[in-house]
């Protein structure tokens, strides 16, 4: 079984789409997963997306 770093595919999807689009595709990821009954992806999609939402708090912190 391959197993996923969901800290590293949050920081490719950043580096590729940027912050906002990079939550959006962990969001489909998160939806074909569940339709697919891919629990395991749809665990690691999960934590992606807690990443990148930790990241966007973050940010907003930053910014006020």
């Amino acid at each position: 079984m391959t197993q996923y770093d969901p800290a590293a595919i949050a920081t490719q999807l950043v580096q590729e789409h940027g912050l906002e689009e990079a939550i959006a595709a962990a969001t489909e990821g998160i939806l074909y997963s569940q339709e697919a009954g891919d629990f395991y992806a749809l665990s690691v999609w999960r934590e992606v997306r807690r990443h990148l939402r930790s990241r966007h708090r973050d940010e907003d912190e930053r910014s006020h």
